[in-house]
């Protein structure tokens, strides 16, 4: 009976740190991360929620090339959803039982052409959805 109090003890006390977590302070420090690799998101909306947050009319640049306009990403806990009128859209999930991180990616025929290096990654679907999975370990 111990063990299960200090179980669901260790698991509320986690939960409380996830829903009370600054998450624009985490957001700051992706957007830290990524100005390392020349990828810059500006122009962005923020909205809060419980488990992570949203970035709205956000700007993508890439070595200061304009890439993509990002109508709606949703950032949460364990996965990533990505709207564009650029891209299209794009799911990004982790999957702890398996072990993996899978990107569902259904994009704009214009972009399938001028990035024709995904043919090389991902797997098409039958619904038109390309598909990648990686095996953390």
């Amino acid at each position: 009976m111990k063990i299960l109090r200090l179980v669901a003890l260790v698991i509320s006390f986690l939960l409380a740190i996830i829903f009370f977590s600054p998450k624009q302070n985490l957001y700051f420090m992706m957007e830290k991360e990524l100005k390392k690799y020349d990828v810059i998101i500006s122009n962005e909306k923020f909205s809060f929620s419980m488990l992570g947050f949203t970035l709205e009319d956000a700007t993508l640049y890439i070595k200061g090339v304009n890439v993509a306009t990002l109508n709606k990403v949703n950032i949460s806990l364990y996965k990533i959803d990505v709207e564009s009128e650029n891209i299209g859209y794009a799911k990004t999930s982790i999957n702890f039982e398996n072990r993996s991180i899978g990107i569902d990616l259904k994009p704009k025929k214009e972009f399938i052409k001028k990035y024709k290096i995904i043919k090389k990654y991902f797997k098409k679907q039958k619904n038109g959805v390309y598909k990648y999975e990686y095996k953390l370990f």
